[in-house]
């Protein structure tokens, strides 16, 4: 005999109470008499109030006291059957934003909310469950041992949408948690495909058509601006959407401006929409369709940050480099004036390695030999992006090769190097310019266009601000390190998250939106982040299915074999029944003797 919910015990102490009731009662059984003047008057009086009175042991008080016991006996679960309790779940989400797709009845989530449900209730009061979150880092997200009420009312929160990520490492993560007997359940939208597996699926997608905002720019212009936007229709037929764009004025109402398109299936097509000047921010949103995520961008202004340039070459040699023709060819670069800090400086020696600062230094040999390609280039490099080196000699010299990690080579000789330091970077260049025609290519421009771009993002403050919403936030930290202890993140839900890191402040977003960085008394950043996943906005593969585990990976049957208690209850509700209609009988014939 065992009890499956013990607090149930505590309405034995309804017996007392009972008891208590039969005690102090006051009932008279009435007589019939001739008359009432031989009667004393003290006699006709009623007493206020109920006494103490002896124990009557009544059919009436056994019957009410097994009542009570009966119904602590259900309360508390009583089953005269094994101690056995449904296995543990793990429950694995797919938290990827394609489960937040709807055909305008429900939601893929509402779907998988409701299939939960349905499980819990199949294991009874007794089922614990331990809830996975996928994702690039998936999460407990409840649990282990979370009750079924603890399960439904986090499942409330619950709103999927991340990028596109696999589902292996949370899978992995659930058998892990899943050690000891728990059976693995997946819930997702679309057929994972695995032949082997050891986890029961659940999927609740369905196949529907959808169009996707991949992207938004801006341009300035002298006296109006271009937005173009980029769009993705994922169906079988062209499609005509409807699309507006606010322009937002903090305290005023937006001026909307509306558009129409025909969009052609699998394609991208690119707009544009001419604007008047604007400074604010501009809101770009589609027409309702099945995924609501990647609808909507919001373009915060963007602010094109100065860096500050130390020139320290020879005047000959800056000539010869074209250094003049750079600074006025290149946007947002600037000679740093008297005390300002530089963040880049061109030099042929070197300087003290300080913080948030890049050094390109110019290495001229006294003899060098001039060198023909192809050249081994380290193209991934950001400072190398776009460069091709066609037909450009080299001059450089084999005895004094620049130090570093080799960026271009000329077979085993390295032409431009790399030296990095926490928050500093130092680029070697040899080159002889009046042997090499390298500062005549059009790899030249480039190639400083693409320094002046990389030390830009190096610099302190906010990196970048309008960017996708799998990106992490940056932010660098010039001020006292006390200050990042006062750092918040607000998030588009209104939480406040504290930021990891020193220097260099990082954050994991929780999905699209306007985050801000602040302190208790001013605002540092703020970023716009959008959804962008052109694979996960592709709704036309989702389908809805339910499979078992197969035979080689069985995850079992969830339930145990029988539910303990379900029959014993059953029997204490009829003798529960049987009894209160048993007293019903005893009252009533008591009451006619």
């Amino acid at each position: 005999m065992s009890f499956l919910t013990p607090l149930g015990l505590l309405a034995f102490l309804s017996l007392p109470a009972v008891l208590a009731l039969h005690l102090f009662r006051r009932r008279y059984q009435e007589r019939k008499v001739s008359s009432l003047f031989l009667w004393a008057p003290d006699l006709l009086r009623s007493h206020s109030g109920r006494k103490r009175t002896r124990l009557l042991r009544s059919p009436s008080l056994w019957i009410e006291l097994l009542a009570a016991t009966l119904v602590a006996l259900a309360l508390s679960g009583l089953s005269f059957g094994a101690t056995v309790k449904a296995k543990p779940l793990v429950l694995v989400l797919d938290d990827s934003a394609s489960m937040s797709a709807h055909d305008g009845a429900s939601s893929v989530r509402d779907r998988i909310v409701a299939a939960i449900g349905k499980l819990l209730d199949s294991q009874g009061a007794s089922a614990r469950s331990t809830v996975i979150l996928t994702g690039s880092h998936p999460r407990v997200w409840l649990g282990p041992d979370a009750s079924a009420h603890e399960v439904r009312e986090r499942l409330k929160d619950w709103k999927p949408q991340q990028a596109g990520h696999e589902l292996d490492s949370a899978l992995d993560m659930g058998r892990q948690m899943a050690e000891g007997g728990a059976t693995l359940h997946l819930f997702t939208d679309s057929d994972p495909g695995a032949a082997d597996r050891d986890y029961v699926i659940h999927a609740s997608g369905r196949s529907l058509g959808n169009t996707a905002l991949l992207g938004a720019r801006r341009i300035p212009g002298d006296k109006g601006q271009k937005l173009f936007l980029d769009l993705l229709s994922l169906r079988d037929k062209p499609h005509t959407i409807r699309l507006e764009v606010g322009l937002l004025v903090e305290g005023t109402a937006p001026r909307v401006f509306r558009s129409t398109a025909v969009l052609e299936p699998l394609q991208v097509q690119h707009l544009s929409i001419d604007l008047p000047l604007h400074g604010g921010a501009i809101q770009i949103d589609l027409e309702d369709d099945a995924l609501d995520l990647d609808n909507h961008i919001l373009l915060l202004p963007e602010r094109l940050r100065v860096v500050r340039l130390q020139q320290d070459l020879p005047q000959a040699l800056a000539s010869r480099l074209g250094i003049t023709h750079l600074l006025d060819a290149i946007q947002g670069l600037e000679l740093a004036g008297p005390g300002e800090v530089a963040a880049l400086r061109l030099s042929t020696t070197e300087g003290p390695a300080a913080p948030w600062r890049t050094e390109f230094l110019i290495q001229v040999p006294e003899t060098s030999t001039g060198l023909v390609g192809p050249f081994l280039v380290e193209r991934r490099h950001p400072l190398l992006r776009g460069t091709q080196f066609d037909g450009v000699i080299w001059s450089a010299s084999e005895s004094t090769p620049p130090k570093g990690f080799p960026l271009v080579l000329a077979g085993a000789l390295p032409l431009l190097t790399e030296e990095k330091e926490p928050r500093f970077r130092r680029y070697r260049l040899a080159i002889d310019p009046e042997r090499s025609n390298l500062v005549k290519a059009p790899d030249w421009p480039i190639l400083l266009s693409n320094l002046v771009d990389l030390v830009r993002r190096e610099l302190p403050g906010q990196v970048g601000r309008n960017q996708a919403s799998n990106k992490e936030l940056i932010y660098r930290h010039s001020g006292p390190l006390i200050e990042t202890s006062e750092m918040r993140l607000v998030t588009p839900t209104g939480t406040e998250r504290p930021p990891q890191g020193l220097r260099e402040l990082r954050f994991e977003p929780e999905g699209p939106g306007l985050y801000r960085l602040r302190t208790p008394d001013r605002e540092l950043a703020r970023w716009s982040l959008f959804f962008v996943d052109p694979a996960e906005s592709d709704l036309r593969s989702r389908r809805s299915l339910s499979r078992a585990a197969s035979a080689s990976g069985e995850a079992g049957d969830a339930r145990s074999p029988s539910h303990p208690g379900v029959w014993e209850r059953k029997l204490l509700s009829l003798l529960l029944l049987l009894l209160l209609l048993a007293d019903a009988w005893v009252l009533r014939r008591e009451g006619s003797a």
